[in-house]
C-alpha cells in the first residue's frame, strides 16, 4: 500500500506499518484527533510518511473534505491561547519546570497542536529529572484531551526518568488500554526499567502491552525481557518464559540469555552455588556475566573468590571496563590489600578509564571496613589530586579511620584546614565529628565546631544537639545537657528517640524527680516510638516513686510491650529506694501474675539478684528452674537463694554435678553457717576451697573471722602469698581482732595493709570496723586519735563511720565533738542515719543548744 521509499524510511525508523494504518483507521472519523495523529506521525517518521498516509486516505475510507469542515469548525469554535502564553510556555521549558508546563497546559490543551510542543516537554522532563505520577497522569489527562494520545517521544522521556514502580505501571497501563504510540524501542526501555526497579510479575504486564499494541517479540525483546526476570530475581518465570520461547522456535541464543538470568537470579538471592552451576552452563561468558560473578562472592563476603573470578576474566583476554574497574576496587578493599587499590587505579589512569568519585568513595569505604587506616588515608591523598574539593563519603571514611583509632588530634587538623581553604561540610559530616568528639569528651572540640555551624550555613539537627547532650554528659555537667534539649525545644527541629534518651539520662544524673511523665508525653506528641531501653531509663528516673512505675507499667500495657527480664531488673533495682518493703512485695505479686517470661541464660543471674533484693528467695528459685539454659552465675545465685544452709549445700552439689564448680558458691556456704555460729562446719566447707580463686578464698575467710580468732586469720593470711594481694583477707584479720577487743594488734594490720597500698575504699571499711568496735567498748580518745590519723592518710569517711563516733561521743556527753562530726558531715555531703544518732544530736543540743533537736 506504501510505496517501497516510505516503506524503506519506515523500516530505517523502527515503525511498524501495519500499526500506523490501523491507527489511521481508528482516529479516521474524528477530524481533532487525526490532526493530532498526523502531526505525531510527521515528528516521529517524517513529512514524507504523514503525506502519503493523507493519499491513502480514500482507499481506507476517510472522508478528508468532511473531516477539515468539521476541524474547521472546531477549531474556529476554540479560542487562540491569550499572548505570552507560548513564551511562557517556552520559557518554562527552558527552565526544565515541568510543574509550571502542565499547569499551562491544564489552563491551554490547544498547546498540544504546536509543532514543537512535544519536543520542549520531552526537553522539560529531562531537565528535571523525574517525573511523579501525579505528573505523569496530568500529563496524560491533557494529551488525550487535545491530542488524542501520548506520544513515544513523550513515553519514552517518562520512562527514562522514572524512579518508582508505580509510574512505571501507570506508563505500562497508558501504554495498553490507549492510542498512545509505542515502538520496539519504548518497549525495550520499559522492560530495562522494569528490571532496575525489581518486580517479575509486572515484566509480564509489559509482555502483555507489546501483544495489545501488535509488537512482535523478537530477539531483541526477548532478551530484554529475559535479562529483567532474572534482575528480578524470578527464576520461575524465566523458566516459564523460556518454555514459551522454545514453542515459538527461539535461536539458540535464548537458552544462553536464559542461563544468564538464572545467574544474575541467583546472584540476587545469594545462592552461589547454584549460580556457578549455570555460569558454567554458558558457553561464551562475556564481560558481564563474569563482573556478577564477582560481585556475587563479594556480597557472600568471598573476596578471595571474586578475584579468583576477575583473574580468570583477564586470562581470556576479555576487555576491562569502568564497572569492571569499580568491581576489582572493591574486591581489593574488601581484602585491605590497599596497594592492590592503588594498582588498579594506576591501570585506570593509564588505560585513560575515567574513575570517578563514586570509585574512590566505595574503595575508602571498604578500606575503612577492614580496618586499614593507612590505606583510606593514603587513598584519601591520591583522590585529592584528581578532585578539587573531597567529597563528604570520603571525608566520613578518612575521620572514621582516625577516629577508631583515638587520633582526634589529626581528625581536628583535617577540618581545621579544610574550613580554613572554604570547604564548607554537610551537615552529616559535620554531625559525625560532633558524635566523635563528644564520645571521647572532647567538649572543646565540640563547642568550637557547633560556634562555627552559622559561619558554615550549616542547618542544626536531632542529631546535633545528641552530640551536644552527649560531650555534656561526659563532662559530668547533666545540668547543661538539659539545657542544651531546652534550647533544641525551642528550635521545633524533628527528634529521635535517642535525644530524649540522653536527656532521661541527665536526669537520672541530678537525681531530677517528677519528670518521667512530661518526657513520655512529649515523645508520643512528637510520634515517637517509645522502646524497651527508653523505658528502662524511665523506670530508673522514678527513683522508687511506685506511682510513677505504675503509670510506666499501664503505659507498656497499652503499646503492648511485655515487661522483659532486663526492664524487671530495673525495675526491682529501683524499688528499695523507697524503702517499702511492703510495695516491693506487691509488684512482685504483681510479676508472679503475668504470663511466664522468656528469660534468657544471660539475664536470670541479674534477675534472680534483683528478687533477692527485695527479699523474694522464693522466687528467684523459682525463675532459676523456670529456664533450661543456667551458667555459673545462675548457680551461685541460686546458692545464695537457698533459706537454708542444708538447701544451699543441696544447690552446691547440683551446682558441682552440672559441671559449674565455683569457689563463690562455696564461700555463700560458708557465710550461711557462719551466720548460723555453726564454726565446725564453716571451718570444713572453707577448706574444701581452692586457693586459686584468691578472691572468693579471702571472701569466705571475712565471714569466718566472725567465729574464729584473729592470730588464726592471721596465721592464714602468712601461709598464702596470694591472699597477701587480698584486701578481703586483711579486713578479715583487722574484724577478727576489733572483735577481740585486741585494738593494737588491729590498727597494727591496717598500718600494714596501709603499707600494701591498698584500696581506698577497702581501707575506709577497715577503720570502720576499729572505729566501730573502739567508740562501742567507750574508747572515744582513742578511736578520736585513730580518726585524724583516718583523716591526714586521706582515707575515704563512710557515714557509719561518722555515726559511730557521733553516737560514742554523744555517751560521753562530748558535745563539742558531735557539732564538729556534724560539721564534717554536711562539708562531705555524707547522710546520717538519724536513728544511729539521734540520741547523741540530742544531747549535744541540750548540753550546748547549737543544734535544733533533730540532728542534721
Amino acid at each position: 500500500m506504501f510505496t517501497s521509499g516510505v516503506v524503506e524510511h519506515l523500516k530505517k525508523s523502527r515503525g511498524r506499518i501495519s500499526l500506523l494504518l490501523q491507527q489511521f483507521r481508528e482516529v479516521g472519523s474524528d477530524g481533532r484527533a487525526l490532526g493530532a495523529f498526523l502531526g505525531g506521525v510527521e515528528s516521529q517518521f517524517g513529512k514524507v510518511v504523514a503525506n502519503e498516509l493523507l493519499s491513502l486516505a480514500p482507499k481506507l475510507g476517510i472522508d478528508l473534505k468532511a473531516l477539515v469542515s468539521e476541524e474547521a469548525v472546531e477549531a474556529r469554535k476554540e479560542t487562540r491561547p491569550p499572548d505570552g502564553v507560548e513564551q511562557t510556555f517556552t520559557t518554562a521549558s527552558n527552565a526544565g519546570d515541568l510543574e509550571k508546563i502542565l499547569n499551562v497546559l491544564s489552563r491551554h490543551p490547544g498547546l498540544f497542536r504546536n509543532a514543537g510542543t512535544d519536543g520542549l516537554i520531552v526537553q522539560a522532563i529531562r531537565s528535571e529529572g523525574s517525573v511523579g505520577l501525579a505528573s505523569f497522569e496530568k500529563l496524560s489527562a491533557n494529551s488525550r484531551a487535545c491530542a488524542g494520545c501520548l506520544s513515544d517521544a513523550l513515553i519514552r522521556a517518562c520512562v527514562e526518568v522514572a524512579k518508582d514502580a508505580d509510574v512505571v505501571d501507570r506508563i505500562v497501563i497508558e501504554v495498553a488500554s490507549s492510542n498512545a504510540a509505542a515502538g520496539e524501542d519504548t518497549f525495550a526501555l520499559l522492560l530495562r526499567k522494569r528490571a532496575q526497579i525489581g518486580n517479575g510479575p509486572k515484566v509480564n504486564g509489559i509482555l502483555k502491552a507489546m501483544k495489545a499494541k501488535g509488537v512482535d517479540l523478537n530477539d531483541k525483546l526477548a532478551k530484554e525481557a529475559m535479562s529483567a526476570f532474572g534482575r528480578c530475581a524470578a527464576i520461575e518465570r524465566i523458566d516459564q518464559f523460556y518454555r514459551t520461547l522454545e514453542r515459538r522456535n527461539a535461536s539458540p541464543a535464548m537458552r544462553t540469555e536464559a542461563n544468564r538470568a538464572r545467574l544474575t537470579a541467583h546472584v540476587l538471592n545469594s545462592d552461589m552455588p547454584k549460580a556457578m552451576e549455570h555460569f558454567e552452563k554458558i558457553e561464551s561468558p562475556c564481560e558481564s556475566d563474569f563482573i556478577r560473578v564477582a560481585q556475587g562472592w563479594i556480597a557472600a563476603s568471598q573476596p578471595r573468590k571474586a578475584l579468583m573470578t576477575l583473574d580468570s576474566m583477564r586470562q581470556r583476554r576479555l576487555e576491562m571496563d569502568s564497572s569492571s574497574y569499580e568491581v576489582a576496587l572493591s574486591i581489593y578493599a574488601a581484602l585491605a590489600h590497599s596497594h592492590g587499590v592503588e594498582s588498579v587505579l594506576e591501570e585506570m589512569s593509564t588505560k585513560r578509564i575515567r574513575c570517578d568519585t563514586n570509585a574512590y568513595e566505595s574503595a575508602m569505604r571498604g578500606l575503612y571496613i577492614a580496618g586499614d587506616k593507612a590505606g583510606v588515608a593514603r587513598l584519601y591523598r591520591r583522590a585529592r589530586q584528581h578532585f578539587p574539593e573531597p567529597t563528604e563519603s570520603m571525608l566520613l571514611s578518612l575521620i572514621a579511620a582516625y577516629v577508631r583509632n583515638d587520633e582526634l588530634g589529626k581528625v581536628q587538623s583535617i577540618s581545621s584546614r579544610l574550613i580554613t581553604a572554604g570547604w564548607r561540610p554537610g551537615i552529616k559530616t559535620a554531625n559525625f565529628l560532633l558524635k566523635a568528639y563528644a564520645s571521647r569528651g572532647c567538649v572543646e572540640h565540640v563547642d568550637a565546631l557547633f560556634a562555627k555551624f552559622s559561619l558554615l550555613k550549616l542547618q542544626p539537627t536531632s542529631e546535633t544537639f545528641e552530640a551536644l547532650m552527649l560531650a555534656k554528659l561526659h563532662a559530668g555537667d547533666s545540668v547543661s545537657a538539659i539545657r542544651t534539649y531546652r534550647d533544641f525545644r525551642h528550635r521545633s527541629l524533628e527528634a529521635r528517640p535517642a535525644l530524649f534518651r540522653l536527656l532521661l539520662k541527665a536526669t537520672h544524673r541530678i537525681g531530677q524527680r517528677g519528670q518521667v511523665r512530661a518526657i513520655l508525653s512529649e515523645m508520643l506528641e512528637k510520634g515517637l516510638e517509645v522502646d524497651n531501653a527508653t523505658f528502662k531509663l524511665m523506670i530508673q528516673c522514678t527513683f522508687g516513686d511506685v506511682e510513677e512505675i505504675c503509670f510506666l507499667l499501664e503505659e507498656m500495657v497499652a503499646r503492648d510491650l511485655s515487661l522483659t527480664p532486663s526492664l524487671l531488673v530495673a525495675l526491682l533495682d529501683v524499688l528499695p529506694v523507697s524503702g517499702s518493703q511492703q510495695e516491693a512485695s506487691a509488684v512482685v505479686q504483681t510479676i508472679e501474675s503475668m504470663e511466664p517470661m522468656i528469660v534468657d541464660e544471660e539475664t536470670l543471674p541479674h534477675l534472680m539478684r534483683a528478687l533477692r533484693r527485695v527479699g523474694r528467695d522464693d522466687l528467684a528459685k523459682k525463675t532459676f528452674y523456670s529456664v533450661k539454659e543456667r551458667d555459673r552465675e545462675s548457680f551461685l545465685e541460686l546458692v545464695l537463694a537457698s533459706p537454708t544452709t542444708r538447701s544451699a549445700e543441696i544447690s552446691l552439689e547440683e551446682a558441682f554435678t552440672s559441671g559449674f564448680r565455683n569457689e563463690s558458691m562455696l564461700a555463700a556456704v560458708v557465710k550461711k553457717y557462719a551466720d548460723e555460729g555453726n564454726i565446725d562446719s564453716a571451718v570444713n566447707t572453707w577448706k574444701k576451697m581452692r586457693i586459686d580463686d584468691a578472691s572468693a578464698y579471702s571472701e569466705a575467710l571475712l565471714y569466718l573471722s566472725e567465729l574464729v580468732s584473729g592470730d588464726w586469720v592471721k596465721d592464714v593470711l602468712r601461709s598464702s602469698p596470694r591472699l597477701m594481694a587480698q584486701d578481703n583477707a586483711w579486713l578479715a584479720v583487722t574484724r577478727a581482732y576489733t572483735r577481740e577487743k585486741q585494738f593494737s594488734r588491729a590498727i597494727e594490720t591496717i598500718r600494714k595493709c596501709f603499707n600494701f597500698k591498698s584500696d581506698g575504699a577497702r581501707l575506709a571499711q577497715m577503720y570502720e570496723e576499729l572505729l566501730g568496735g573502739l567508740a562501742k567498748a567507750g574508747q572515744l580518745r582513742r578511736a578520736q586519735r585513730m580518726f585524724k590519723v583516718m583523716r591526714r592518710r586521706q582515707v575515704p569517711t563512710t557515714p557509719k563511720t561518722l555515726s559511730y563516733l557521733i553516737e560514742a561521743a554523744g555517751n560521753d556527753r562530748d558535745a563539742e565533738s558531735v557539732v564538729d562530726l556534724i560539721r564534717i558531715a554536711r562539708q562531705r555531703h555524707l547522710h546520717l542515719d538519724s536513728r544511729d544518732v539521734s540520741k547523741a544530736i540530742d544531747t549535744a543540743s541540750k548540753l550546748c543548744g547549737l543544734l535544733p533537736v533533730g540532728g542534721p
